[in-house]
């Protein structure tokens, strides 16, 4: 990352137009990072409704999960539940009645991206809570199934096994 230490050799004028060129690329990079994530969220939101049968994501919590093998890599199970609250960053600063500017999919996916990165978004799922425990049950804590549906909770895992 180009800061201003690494740059003090150069003229004053020099430096400033570096900087102003790292802070558009990293300006287009975060725009990318949005359409990938809306994209994502869009893909993962209709693959549950085809699959459920179930239209919208109606839960209190959102489950997803993520898997990757690959030979002679080993496998990496990704599980996340959320709320998808929306942040301070999700709230705009004209609307008086803090109306997030994008929904729970976009948030929750944002999240599982930025916990585990944007390789493993590649497999994401998002479950019902039925489905969720029945197929990922064997990676989770004995403590959640007694957690009640009425407090904050934020849960996420990461599981990596290679056996060669």
């Amino acid at each position: 990352m180009t800061d201003i230490k690494s740059l003090k050799h150069l003229p004053e004028g020099e430096r400033i137009e570096r900087l102003i060129e790292r802070d558009d690329a990293l300006a287009q990079l975060e725009e990318v990072r949005h359409t990938n994530i809306l994209n994502i969220a869009a893909d993962r939101k209709t693959n549950y409704e085809m699959r459920f049968g179930i239209k919208g994501l109606d839960e209190p919590w959102m489950f997803m999960s993520s898997s990757y093998y690959g030979t002679g890599e080993g496998q990496t199970v990704c599980l996340m539940i959320t709320q998808a609250l929306p942040t301070a960053k999700d709230l705009s600063p004209e609307d008086p009645y803090g109306v997030p500017g994008n929904d729970r999919e976009y948030r929750a996916v944002r999240e599982f991206m930025d916990e585990f990165g944007t390789w493993h978004c590649h497999g994401l799922d998002f479950h019902t809570e039925e489905d969720f425990l029945r197929e990922w049950s064997q990676y989770l804590p004995p403590i959640l199934s007694r957690i009640g549906k009425k407090c904050f909770f934020h849960f996420y895992t990461q599981v990596h096994y290679n056996y060669s």
